[in-house]
């Protein structure tokens, strides 16, 4: 089939790969459109995924997730719902079925019209016409104000965190789940318009009464969402109050009761409510999606939000808990999405900690994040979750740049997306538009320490090593105590000479509360050897390098590290085996090695092009 057809509405055209309705044209992969050719050649069949697969990639050795990516494509182009399907139907354990009617195009030939100038005076005339009548409209005080309704600025919001009123600390899973599932719904409203801080920035809210006004000088944002959770049993009372900041005046309130099962419902209500009181211009198309809002299996989403509550708390007994209680939300619904993005979360955690094994690890959270896609094409934190596997792990640099860039397409207001967006632009070469990404992660959570950091680590990418150094002081501000943001302030140090500075920095880092640990402590005295070796005390820096390798059976380092001190020192055999054991052990940043300029010294160096040239990486 390699004519032109319709599915549905939507007129298909094979050879230029491409899919049009109503002027509005869309470009698909041509192995898409190879999976679209071949359900539509039977229409109403179950077509097999391994039919699919021999059909499309006939003879080359692919995974069932080529596949996956393609009918997320198609779905995604189509506007198409995994639960109730209007084009691609998912048959479990089986294959796919296009259940939209397929209609062939009939090509009728078309004879030219000669150059008519009455005809061409007539189309003057009425786009003369038409102006007139936009300018007569637009004096009209009224029409105007109706027709300019819309702001023409982004509009920033703050979810504050909602208060537990049931007295029971237990639920406190709920109050903080209700904050991020509204922070995650109104973010996804119009993102071009609306943005949302993200939780890390509100969380230091938590019990705090602080002025409405206070909060937006400090966040910048122009509205706040208060709101408080009563849960008897089943039930749970809501109570929510949008506040503009500028003068404290109450835009809007209102207290729902209802079933734990309506609670999307609910959500849906204030967030439809809250861009009529802030004048947004929903899409009919976002309406639409909103009214979808079912009814859910009230046990799983129980079960959700309490993995989330454990997943954020990052130690080793959270994330296990987490993956319990995800776990416990796909059994007891199998086809609720975030319940699997959650595993995939959690399995990218356990490996990145040593926690499991990373083969484990990232097999798992690869399938996980699939499905979650599998079962909603727009969840955007599936996206973000499966490109940080590909990029950290699978070094498929291609892969997770369009995956991170459909992310934030899906929501802009995902602060993790564009974070790793960013560095995957660094290691593209491109660090001006990468500091520019993290500004955008950054501007999504302001006072997160996290990204205050990260922020410093992006300014490092352009040596702007002054303004890396003002961002790591300002993450420290917010936490005294947190030790990554010493120890990249001591880096960022070194790399402007200051040598004596970012020494005493780094054993600071160390003597902070956990700094002691064994990651820290060999992690921590790596980079201070590098440090020692920078300076010119080469033999210090010996020392130290030497002490981490003998205690090399009771902690955990990187292979990498132990190669920047060898490259500081001088020594580059031994550093090119380090690499080669980083290599082989596939750790998560080789894939940054291209633009890490500790590396500098040997890039020219053709065993160095070499490792580049086998990790796919720009160079």
């Amino acid at each position: 089939m390699e004519d032109d057809f319709q599915v549905g509405f939507w007129l298909v055209s094979p050879k230029l790969n491409r899919i049009a309705k109503s002027g509005k044209i869309l470009h698909l992969e041509p192995k898409a459109m190879r999976v679209l050719v071949c359900l539509a050649e039977h229409q109403g069949e179950v077509v097999s995924r391994k039919h699919l697969i021999d059909a499309v990639w006939m003879d080359t050795f692919v995974t069932d997730y080529v596949l996956t990516h393609s009918i997320s494509e198609l779905r995604r182009a189509f506007d198409d719902d995994v639960k109730q399907p209007r084009f691609i139907e998912t048959i479990p354990k089986n294959g796919y079925r296009l259940v939209a009617p397929v209609t062939p195009v009939l090509r009728v030939a078309m004879k030219a019209v000669p150059f008519n100038p009455a005809l061409r005076r007539f189309w003057m005339l009425c786009g003369s016409g038409l102006l007139f009548l936009a300018v007569v409209l637009l004096s009209v005080p009224f029409v105007r104000s109706r027709l300019l309704r819309q702001p023409q600025y982004k509009v920033l919001m703050a979810v504050l965190p909602f208060e537990n009123l049931s007295g029971d600390v237990r639920e406190e899973y709920l109050s903080d789940g209700l904050t991020e599932e509204m922070i995650t719904r109104l973010g996804q409203l119009d993102p071009k318009r609306l943005g949302v801080i993200a939780r890390g920035s509100v969380d230091r809210y938590k019990g705090n009464a602080e002025a409405p006004d206070q909060v937006g000088r400090r966040l910048g944002v122009q509205y706040v969402l208060r709101g408080s959770v009563h849960r008897d049993g089943n039930r749970v009372r809501v109570s929510t109050q949008l506040i503009q900041t500028d003068n404290r005046a109450e835009v809007w309130a209102e207290t729902y009761d209802r079933d734990l099962g309506d609670i999307f419902a609910l959500q849906t209500e204030v967030a439809t409510a809250i861009a009529d009181a802030i004048r947004l211009n929903l899409t009919r198309q976002k309406q639409t999606q909103l009214a979808k809002a079912s009814p859910i299996n009230s046990e799983a989403y129980e079960a959700y939000l309490r993995g989330r509550y454990h997943l954020f708390r990052f130690s080793e007994t959270d994330f296990r808990r987490a993956m319990e209680y995800f776990e416990r939300a796909t059994r007891l619904d199998p086809q609720y999405a975030p319940a699997y993005a959650g595993l995939a979360h959690v399995w990218v955690s356990l490996g990145n900690q040593g926690i499991v094994p990373l083969d484990e690890a990232i097999s798992k959270a690869r399938a996980a994040a699939l499905r979650a896609i599998e079962l909603e094409p727009t969840l955007s934190e599936a996206y973000a979750v499966l490109a940080w596997i590909q990029v950290g792990y699978e070094w498929n640099l291609d892969a997770a740049s369009q995956e991170l860039r459909y992310a934030v397409e899906l929501n802009p207001n995902d602060s993790p997306a564009h974070h790793h967006y960013a560095y995957c632009l660094w290691i593209m070469g491109k660090p001006k538009a990468a500091v520019e990404e993290m500004k955008k992660a950054w501007r999504l959570d302001p006072l997160s320490l996290f990204f205050n950091d990260e922020m410093g680590v992006a300014f490092g990418w352009r040596q702007e090593h002054d303004q890396s150094i003002q961002w790591f002081q300002k993450a420290i501000e917010l936490d005294p105590n947190w030790i990554p943001a010493h120890m990249d302030l001591g880096i960022a140090y070194v790399k402007s000479a200051r040598y004596e500075e970012g020494i005493a920095e780094m054993k600071r880092a160390m003597l902070l509360p956990g700094g002691a640990e064994a990651f820290y402590s060999a992690s921590g005295r790596l980079w201070l050897a590098w440090a020692y070796a920078a300076a010119g005390n080469k033999h210090l820096a010996k020392n130290i390098l030497n002490e981490v390798l003998k205690d090399r059976n009771r902690t955990h380092f990187a292979a990498l590290d132990v190669a920047r001190d060898y490259v500081a020192l001088g020594n580059k055999d031994a550093a090119f085996a380090w690499l080669e054991r980083a290599y082989t052990a596939h750790e998560r940043d080789v894939v940054f090695l291209a633009r890490m300029d500790e590396f500098a010294p040997v890039r020219s160096d053709p065993h160095f092009t070499d490792l580049l040239r086998r990790i796919g990486m720009p160079q």
